[in-house]
């Protein structure tokens, strides 16, 4: 009986053997007011449509976001509970790394 090896499958990672891979995603960015500010400790969800798979991430004091381990596929976006006029689509060709720079609803910020 042969020794078997499990291949690390890491984030960013590919297995060209038998195994179905799966490529993940980091999405960030800046959450801003109608100004310009950064906004600090908003909730930001990004929900994958077919799947409903849901990412969660809080903005730091500097407005930043990351949303990591997302899969291919089309997201919503959102803000506080709100969703935002943003959507997120990943595929095959996507960057790993994505940039989604997103404003406060209004209805939030009134």
């Amino acid at each position: 009986m042969k020794d078997s090896v499990k291949p690390y499958l890491g984030q960013g990672a590919y297995n060209y053997g038998n195994a179905l891979f799966v490529k993940y995603e980091i999405n960030n960015g800046i959450l801003t007011d109608e100004k310009g500010q950064p906004i600090l400790g908003a909730s930001i969800e990004a929900i994958e449509q077919n799947s409903s798979q849901r990412k969660f991430s809080i903005t730091n004091e500097a407005g930043v976001y990351y949303l990591e381990g997302l899969v291919q596929g089309r997201y919503t976006v959102q803000i506080n509970g709100v969703q935002s006029r943003n959507s997120l689509s990943l595929d095959g060709n996507s960057e790993p790394l994505q940039e989604l720079n997103l404003k406060m609803p209004q209805t939030l910020t009134q």
